[in-house]
């Protein structure tokens, strides 16, 4: 059921234009609109036979103006998917080098923690550079609307806390 109703989904703006179509031309015929009589009048000029379809040419193009609508609505939703998938993967090989990076760079802090005479001050700040990049990948990979805005955000407060001024 959930499958059927993604697909009706991707075809929606479809069937609307169906729909709107067939209920102008029911409209029009219950009704006895002059809409098809109108159109007739100003394409005289065009056609020589005057027996122009009604279908064809008032209620066709709206229902086309609906499929190209929906093919154009389907191709952008598809682009935008796309770059999400690549952005997902992205984020996930990076997270996993980098995450491998740090652990590694652990062997580096338990040497220095081992080594006489290595400054706490530098481990400290070690430490910290450390937790500040978990964070961040932590940060990175819950962005739910992907756009370049929110990458930026996501990092932003950590780079104001890491500014030139603060080092010195």
């Amino acid at each position: 059921m959930i499958a059927f109703a993604k697909r009706l989904r991707k075809y929606l703006l479809s069937f609307v234009g169906v729909f709107i179509a067939a209920l102008g031309f029911i409209a029009s015929k219950l009704f006895d609109w002059p809409i098809i009589d109108r159109i007739r009048t100003y394409t005289e000029r065009i056609s020589d036979s005057h027996k122009l379809d009604e279908f064809f040419f008032f209620w066709g193009p709206i229902m086309l103006t609906f499929f190209f609508l929906n093919a154009f609505y389907g191709f952008r939703n598809q682009k935008r998917i796309e770059k999400e998938r690549l952005y997902n993967s992205m984020s996930y090989a990076s997270n996993h080098i980098l995450r491998n990076l740090l652990n590694q760079m652990q062997i580096v802090r338990i040497e220095a923690e081992n080594t006489k005479g290595f400054d706490k001050n530098s481990l400290h700040m070690f430490d910290q550079s450390i937790a500040e990049a978990e964070n961040l990948l932590s940060k990175l990979s819950k962005i739910e609307t992907i756009n370049e805005t929110n990458i930026y955000k996501s990092i932003e407060i950590s780079v104001e806390k890491s500014s030139p001024d603060e080092t010195n």
